[in-house]
């Protein structure tokens, strides 16, 4: 929730275009969403678990064994005095910073070992999608998407020539009935439909689940 505007500063617009999650955001948070995404207003602070997710993607695009270097270059960025001066500061102390980074080893580590153990293959990795959902009835309006498709693969069981979806979520883990509410892997089933990609199936990898699995 949000008291006033105390969370957002500036006034900056869009340019009209959608990413998946603004949409996700919409319905689980109407006023978040309006501040956000319709009136163009910049968090007063970089939250940690934004910072977190974007090292987390990158790790998992680019390579379990880069996540040190990676996790480095980012959060100097983030902390830097150009960042700093140009957008809104990342305020996480080093206890707390130890944490993330243990929890992305567990969470990246984990997964990555389980795709090689399990014959996962990727297909295609932080696949970039621009696409247009027409209007549902005749005074609606034309929606433009844009945005990043986390991963496809094929498992041993994937028929040929189809692939699968993968989304990594690296926040909050969400109700039963929220994730049931999910409107992403829609979007991303469409994109990829558009990309010439015929998809079996959907999957929404919290990686949070794997850190409880390496504990257990």
């Amino acid at each position: 929730q949000h008291k006033g505007n105390k969370l957002y500063k500036g006034d900056l617009m869009i340019d009209g275009r959608h990413e998946p999650t603004d949409m996700q955001q919409m319905l689980f948070c109407p006023e978040k969403y309006r501040l956000g995404t319709r009136l163009g207003l910049i968090p007063s602070y970089v939250s940690p678990a934004l910072v977190e997710g974007r090292i987390g993607h990158d790790v998992m695009h680019m390579g379990y064994s880069r996540l040190d270097e990676i996790f480095d270059a980012t959060i100097s960025w983030y902390t830097s005095k150009d960042f700093n001066e140009a957008k809104n500061p990342l305020v996480i102390d080093e206890k707390d910073l130890a944490a993330m980074r243990s929890n992305l080893h567990e969470a990246c580590g984990t997964a990555s070992r389980l795709m090689q153990v399990r014959g996962i293959e990727s297909v295609e990795s932080e696949l970039k999608m621009e696409f247009e959902v027409p209007p549902l009835n005749r005074r609606g309006k034309t929606h433009q998407f844009v945005g990043t498709v986390d991963k496809l693969v094929t498992l041993p069981d994937t028929p040929e020539g189809f692939v699968e979806i993968v989304d990594w979520k690296f926040g909050r883990l969400q109700a039963p009935e929220q994730r049931s509410r999910n409107i992403q892997h829609g979007l991303y089933y469409f994109a990829a439909r558009q990309l010439g990609y015929r998809v079996y199936r959907n999957w929404w990898v919290h990686m949070k689940d794997f850190i409880k699995m390496k504990r257990d």
